[in-house]
């Protein structure tokens, strides 16, 4: 929830977030206030990884959900890059999934 709360965050402060998120109307219902385009995944397939790119630059990606009992209870393992090619890479790779997605 700590991620989640921060990247509502961001995007207040009018920094340019897109989520594509699992049909949760929790976190559907607390990003749409927030004014945060969110895109689920179609019918036909999930996108299980967990990434996020910051700044053109830091990709974060791996297995963990980004939830208290994840963060603080599960073995989890995610990793962080700090290249702007694997940024840009995986920025390409969100926004094919993006153009598949419903809004």
């Amino acid at each position: 929830m700590v991620i989640f709360n921060q990247n509502v965050k961001f995007w207040e402060k009018g920094k340019k977030r897109d989520v594509i998120e699992r049909r949760s109307g929790y976190a559907y219902n607390l990003l749409l206030r927030a004014g945060v385009p969110v895109f689920y995944d179609s019918k036909n397939r999930v996108t299980h990884s967990k990434v996020m790119v910051i700044d053109k630059y830091i990709t974060i990606v791996g297995s963990t959900n980004w939830t208290y009992g994840a963060l603080r209870k599960n073995h989890e393992a995610s990793v962080m890059i700090k290249s702007r090619d694997i940024a840009l890479a995986f920025e390409q790779k969100l926004k094919k999934i993006e153009k598949i997605s419903a809004k």
